[in-house]
């Protein structure tokens, strides 16, 4: 049996009345550009994640309200996380992930399955599997769907999807 998120009927999996506003998670968050445009959307930005110094003191100039982590998702533990979720209760949360994208696009003309952050989208998928979010965003890179593997990233979270329980 599926376990649905706090905000959905256990049984229908049906939206119920939940509280806004939406609480995003932005992995891969480099300066903020995605969580920009949640934030323009109606939602609040309570975490950034993000291994580029740079990019996170940019992300934290324009995000005072939000909390910034400055590590690789490879190091990265749901108990690094969890204190945020649960000061979350009652709302629906938002994962999105805009891993970077050189892997999966047709301007790279290297070994494409040897890149290390191909499998970027694997560690993500860890946190989306214990946190079990209500919304996921995953940034759809030309390519990505498109590996020409059986067992491409993008496929494997797409089963992992399917098996337990995400929306």
């Amino acid at each position: 049996m599926k376990k649905y998120p706090d905000f959905l009927d256990s049984t229908t999996g049906l939206a119920q009345k939940y509280k806004l506003p939406i609480k995003a998670f932005d992995f891969f968050s480099g300066c903020g550009g995605g969580s920009k445009g949640f934030q323009n959307a109606g939602m609040e930005i309570i975490l950034a994640i993000d291994n580029d110094f740079d990019a996170g003191e940019t992300f934290k100039k324009y995000f005072s309200n939000s909390h910034f982590l400055l590590k690789d998702i490879k190091e990265l533990t749901p108990d690094d996380l969890q204190s945020y979720i649960d000061d979350c209760k009652g709302n629906p949360i938002f994962f999105s992930a805009c891993a970077p994208c050189q892997p999966f696009t047709r301007q790279n003309t290297k070994r494409r399955d040897k890149d290390e952050r191909r499998d970027l989208l694997k560690e993500f998928r860890k946190f989306v599997d214990y946190f079990l979010p209500g919304f996921i965003f995953i940034e759809n890179v030309p390519g990505l769907q498109k590996i020409n593997d059986e067992e491409g990233p993008f496929k494997e979270f797409i089963e992992t999807l399917d098996k337990g329980g995400g929306q």
